[in-house]
Formats: C-alpha cells, sequence, structure tokens
C-alpha cells in the first residue's frame, strides 16, 4: 500500500512539473531562469514513476487473478506519457509546433489514470474487496 500511495504522489507531482516546465519556454523569448531546473526535476520525477510503476507491475505479476493484459496495456500507457512529456518539451525547445503532442499526453494520461483506478490495488476495486 505504501509503494502505491509513493507511486501516486510522484506522478502527481510529476504532472505538475512537467507542466511548469512546458509553460516556462516562451517560443518568442525562449526558456526562462526556472525552466532548466524544472526539466531536471521532470525528469527525475519520470525515474521515480517509472521506478515505483515496475515495482508495482512485478508485484502484480507475482500475485494470483490479476488482469495482466490491462496492466500491461497501462505499463505501455506510462512509457508512453513519459516519452510523449519529453517529446513535447523537446519540440518547444526546437520552437517546432508542441501544442499537439503537449495535448497527446494530457489525453494519454487521462486514461492511463482511468485505467489505474479500474484496475486490481484502484481506489474502485477496493471499494468492492
Amino acid at each position: 500500500m505504501v509503494l502505491i500511495n509513493l507511486h501516486v504522489i510522484s506522478w502527481i507531482i510529476l504532472l505538475i512539473l512537467f507542466f511548469a516546465t512546458y509553460e516556462n519556454f516562451s517560443s518568442k523569448q525562449g526558456p526562462t531562469p526556472l525552466f532548466k531546473p524544472l526539466h531536471m526535476a521532470t525528469r527525475l520525477f519520470m525515474i521515480f514513476v517509472l521506478i515505483t510503476g515496475v515495482w508495482l507491475i512485478a508485484n502484480a505479476f507475482t500475485s494470483a487473478g490479476s488482469n495482466h493484459m490491462l496492466l500491461t496495456f497501462k505499463m505501455v500507457l506510462g512509457i508512453a506519457i513519459v516519452g510523449l512529456m519529453e517529446v513535447s518539451i523537446a519540440r518547444k525547445k526546437r520552437k517546432a509546433p508542441s501544442r499537439g503532442v503537449f495535448i497527446a499526453t494530457w489525453a494519454v494520461t487521462v486514461l492511463t489514470i482511468i485505467l489505474g483506478i479500474i484496475l486490481p490495488w484502484g481506489p474502485l476495486t477496493q471499494l468492492f474487496h
């Protein structure tokens, strides 16, 4: 249970840092002084989220009765989110169109959160056990 809380707190902080990092780079004026530290903190929390997510997946795969197909899909979506975050920030730094990737990142994030809520160990599943 503690690991799930650490994972959830880490991705909440990651989403906040990602938004702050993305918005601290202006297409016209370039990066603000906070951009580089925010980007590094975002990458650090990406690692935290990936490590805790892999740990949770490993625990879920060893337990009986888990829905491995949906868990694997959620893991793929989680990795996709990290990739989309990096791509959207990199595109913004290159002054290439990045708003579409930014919106796609949030759309995949919402889908992953919904999937995490309904899967085993999620809040809705815990209500009925």
